[in-house]
């Protein structure tokens, strides 16, 4: 999980993230309504992107 959150970040650093923030939530929201990620993780994430999105 950690992989991927840095490499959310890397990516939006160096401009290689193609999708917008509110596409990477409604992503994140269908991945915890498949019991892919947990509530925990889900927070983690969000967080994240909110914080990177200013």
């Amino acid at each position: 999980m950690d992989f991927f959150i840095t490499n959310v970040i890397l990516w939006r650093k160096r401009g290689l993230c193609y999708y917008n923030r509110s596409d990477a939530l409604s992503i994140l929201e269908s991945r915890l309504a498949k019991g892919e990620i947990t509530g925990e993780e889900f927070n983690e994430i969000k967080k994240t992107l909110k914080g990177k999105n200013k």
